[in-house]
């Protein structure tokens, strides 16, 4: 799920660049272009009508698995800053079909020590950089989580600021410690067993 700060969505650098790297991975990755809640004119609310298009999308891709060959057991949400704060909101905020296997926040936003932390919430990935504004909230929701007793890795990384995806917006992304967190997420993947 791409970020926007729910005005719009970063489709390309957040969302089929990422989805790019993943299946580079491996991995079968799926953008969604869910309603945006803060957009001009928008009566649309992030917790409502934005969430409920996770929730459909993940309904989708277990109901399609098998004519996509993908496995419906390993289904998970990722989202990079707004499309993070929907991450949190699915992981949280689910039905038997729209629960995710496990979720992925790329420096999210609107997340915080407040955000209610549901105790069956899959096992989550974070990572966030030192020099991002919403480094403190996401880690306020790591806790948050750890509190709730929900398996969580967090990554902090030095730099790399916000709204980078997976190749960042130059070529100097590439030798920053955050370009790695694609393979910390493949190792994640595997220890946990999804891949």
């Amino acid at each position: 799920m791409p970020g926007g700060a729910h005005r719009y969505l970063g489709v390309d650098l957040e969302g089929e660049f990422v989805a790019k790297k993943l299946n580079e991975m491996g991995i079968a990755a799926f953008v969604l272009r869910n309603r945006l809640a803060k957009a001009e004119g928008s009566t649309y609310k992030a917790e409502v009508e934005s969430l409920a298009d996770v929730q459909q999308a993940i309904r989708v891709v277990r109901g399609r698995a098998k004519e996509w060959n993908v496995n419906p057991a390993k289904v998970g949400v990722m989202g990079f800053s707004a499309g993070g704060h929907l991450a949190a909101l699915a992981e949280n905020n689910f039905d038997a079909q729209s629960r995710p296997d496990f979720a992925v926040l790329g420096y999210p936003g609107y997340v915080n020590a407040n955000t209610p932390v549901s105790k069956d919430a899959p096992p989550t990935f974070m990572f966030i950089k030192d020099d991002d504004n919403l480094a403190t909230g996401a880690g306020e929701y790591y806790l948050a989580l750890r509190k709730a007793k929900v398996s969580a890795e967090f990554h902090v990384f030095r730099r790399g600021g916000h709204g980078v995806g997976a190749t960042g917006r130059t070529p100097d992304f590439q030798k920053l410690g955050s370009a790695k967190w694609p393979e910390l997420l493949g190792i994640w993947l595997t220890d946990l067993g999804f891949r």
